[in-house]
């Protein structure tokens, strides 16, 4: 296969803002899950990993686990978080925002699986901060390798500031969108360095 690399260093300005974060590549839809089952609700991710799964008899008397509703990926309505549902036995990919590993003790192995409620993904989900003060860099790739799993899709970064560190690379990947909010959604090099050559902020590859 034939991979097209470019380095973006035309959208990014000497501090580091990126210009309507105007990225594209065609995206396909995410699955779309749905849950009628009765619903916890707990602050932050943090409390998922040990959260102990509820189990609850539904009409036909099927034991089912109770879906939970987190209220924020570090704290409490930091725009993280989302629906979560108990999967008994599932080994995907940890992401530290759609996939959480647990480490409650006393039940079988399993994994809380954020449901797909809509195409775009809100980097927020995966612990990007967007007051500019901590490292943003791991949780926008792990939004993007999580759309690239599931056959591309729409990575948003919402209003903010967001600090990414002088030495590392956030790679793009086929059939995804990266969708800003104008000049309100920045992308600052730690330090405010510039960028000189492979110092390049994104990498695209793929189509």
């Amino acid at each position: 296969d034939t991979q097209r690399r470019k380095a973006l260093f035309g959208i990014l300005t000497l501090g580091g803002a990126v210009a309507g974060l105007a990225v594209t590549h065609q995206a396909q839809a995410l699955t779309t899950t749905a849950s009628d089952s009765p619903v916890e609700k707990i602050a932050a991710l943090s409390e998922l990993k040990s959260h102990l799964p509820q189990s609850y008899k539904n009409y036909y008397g099927t034991d089912l686990y109770k879906t939970v509703l987190v209220e924020g990926h570090s704290t409490s309505n930091d725009g993280g978080g989302g629906m979560y549902n108990w999967m008994p036995g599932s080994t995907l990919p940890v992401d530290e925002g759609s996939v959480i590993a647990s480490d409650a003790r006393g039940i079988a192995p399993g994994q809380w699986v954020r449901l797909q409620d809509h195409q775009t993904i809100n980097v927020l989900r995966f612990g990007a901060d967007a007051s500019g003060k901590f490292d943003s860099s791991d949780a926008i790739q792990r939004a993007i390798n999580h759309a690239s799993r599931n056959g591309g899709g729409t990575i948003f970064i919402p209003c903010g500031n967001y600090l990414c560190g002088s030495s590392k690379t956030i790679e793009l990947k086929s059939n995804i969108t990266i969708q800003g909010a104008g000049h309100n959604s920045v992308l600052t090099l730690a330090n405010n360095s510039p960028i000189y050559g492979s110092q390049a902020l994104l990498i695209a590859y793929g189509q």
